[in-house]
């Protein structure tokens, strides 16, 4: 399920044209990279709050859960930062000014959201280390529901809202 979320956008992307595609990719790629990243990072949270939890240490679960936060919370400004300059990075690489730009825009539209996917990371580590992955699997579909409908809704402008295309 977590895959139906980038395939979506994906397949979103590509309706708008081949250039929205190729730059919502190297958008996306730079996003899910440093986010994958993160949550490797905090997935030492999970094991904290497993460990805790099978010794019946429950109040070890709440302070590791709180100090996953805090890693988050602390991680996320600086992520955010290089997400916002990431055009300079694509540049580097070789790529195209004008996918670099339109790359710009996706990242800067969607690094809003990075606090949200780091939020979802620590509730994933801590439900899977609790044994309760069923309120992720809800969260889920229902991301991915809201996703479809707000990407044909905001990408193609129904509804009397404008056209925000790749943003």
């Amino acid at each position: 399920l977590e895959a139906g979320i980038p395939l979506l956008d994906s397949v979103m992307m590509g309706l708008l044209n081949s250039q929205a595609l190729a730059a919502g990719a190297l958008g996306a790629v730079a996003f899910s990279t440093l986010a994958s990243i993160c949550r490797s990072i905090l997935s030492a949270a999970g094991v904290s709050v497993a460990t805790a939890f099978g010794a019946g240490k429950i109040d070890q679960v709440s302070r590791a859960t709180g100090q996953g936060i805090w890693l988050a919370v602390t991680m996320c400004l600086p992520v955010m930062f290089i997400i916002w300059h990431f055009d300079y990075i694509l540049l580097l690489t070789g790529q195209e000014e004008s996918n670099v730009l339109l790359a710009q825009t996706y990242l800067r539209s969607i690094v809003w959201g990075f606090p949200a996917v780091l939020g979802f990371c620590i509730l994933k580590e801590v439900s899977s280390a609790l044994n309760r992955p069923q309120f992720l699997t809800v969260i889920t579909v229902s991301g991915l529901l809201l996703n479809a409908a707000a990407n044909y809704v905001l990408m193609f402008g129904k509804f009397g809202l404008p056209a925000l295309g790749l943003a």
